[in-house]
């Protein structure tokens, strides 16, 4: 699955370090770019969200739209000198053509490749609270002079930038902007859980769209499949993380108003990672069709399931669980500490798990 899978990002972030037409004169000149790129990572990883940095000179349209929104930063200093690449702007105008939104700020990127995104803006003068909004064929543009990133040192400690953000109205800038574009925040900390520098959490999703109810509910033998999987990741050398955080469901059949969500427990030891499985079947090849038992979601990896007649027994690593899995027709809760086994008469089949 790993092969077959990308990050799941909320919005992508040109990286304008590789796809200029020229280089920077030097380094000197090359610094803005990156403390700009550097902060809007930060406060929008701050604010809940979760980036990409993209490379429109060298990847396909069709990769720039795993993303729905794409911020163009153009920090002051670059001027005309250094348009994007006629490659990265023709990349950028097929994505907005196609039903992307691209934002730009705090001012106009240059290049001749993408005039064509500036023939239907209004004037400067309808500008309302620093924003100006357009459509462009199937997308829309929408341009920003408001600054919600440069308050953000790279250099002081992240738990004081987290303060400011949350005592200044600065910090709501590019929230609003985000959530004006339509970009999503898929993977968010619960309200209780304190931030951890040292815990580094992201979402792996499938580059095929398996979110169709016709999806398969087998895995390959010894194989680990699903809709997703969450990467969660503890740098500390001496403490174990206690993280606490939900998803925009990946398997979720269907428009909704508002999207499902599905919250997770874990706990990390110290140097360790996890790969929590979602929507992870627990058929095999050699199950009756239509077999749907799958783990929604876990709170450990899953290692392996196999079957012995009505009894399903699963493998699992983690110091603790806390699991949501359907097994047909019903759907119940799994909770347990390592070694432990669970089962219980309201399953449909007698469940081992070690």
């Amino acid at each position: 699955m790993l092969a077959a899978s990308h990050p799941r990002a909320d919005f992508g972030i040109v990286d304008l370090r590789t796809c200029l037409r020229a280089e920077p004169a030097d380094e000197s000149a090359a610094m803005p770019m990156t403390r700009t790129i550097e902060q809007i990572v930060r406060v929008s990883r701050m604010a809940g969200f979760t980036p990409e940095l993209l490379n429109p000179a060298a990847q396909s349209v069709e990769r720039l739209r795993h993303n729905a929104v794409i911020l163009l930063p153009v920090p002051e200093g670059i001027g005309g000198n250094l348009p994007l690449t006629e490659k990265a702007q023709t990349a950028l105008a097929e994505f907005v053509r196609g039903g992307g939104v691209l934002i730009f700020f705090p001012s106009r990127p240059p290049g001749a490749l993408l005039e064509q995104l500036w023939r239907a803006a209004p004037a400067s003068s309808s500008m309302t609270e620093g924003i100006i909004e357009w459509p462009f064929e199937r997308g829309r543009m929408i341009a920003s002079s408001n600054d919600s990133y440069s308050w953000d040192s790279p250099k002081e400690d992240l738990e004081l930038n987290l303060a400011q953000l949350e005592s200044s109205p600065v910090s709501e800038i590019l929230t609003a902007l985000l959530v004006r574009a339509g970009a999503p925040r898929s993977l968010r900390r619960a309200a209780s859980s304190k931030y951890n520098s040292d815990v580094f959490v992201s979402q792996l999703v499938l580059n095929e769209d398996l979110t169709s109810p016709a999806r398969s509910h087998a895995c390959v033998e010894d194989q680990l499949c699903g809709v997703a999987l969450i990467s969660v990741t503890n740098l500390s050398a001496d403490q174990p993380a206690e993280e606490s955080f939900e998803i925009t469901d990946p398997g979720a059949h269907g428009a909704r108003v508002t999207p499902a969500t599905m919250s997770f427990d874990v706990t990390v030891p110290a140097r360790e990672s996890l790969l929590l499985p979602v929507h992870a079947p627990l058929c095999s090849t050699s199950v009756d069709e239509h077999c749907t038992d799958e783990v929604i979601s876990s709170g450990a990896e899953l290692l392996g399931a196999e079957r012995d007649g009505r009894t399903l027994f699963t493998r699992l690593h983690a110091r603790r669980c806390a699991c949501t899995w359907r097994v047909s027709p019903q759907r119940w809760n799994l909770s347990l500490t390592s070694g432990l086994k669970a089962g219980g008469s309201r399953k449909p089949a007698n469940v081992n798990s070690h």
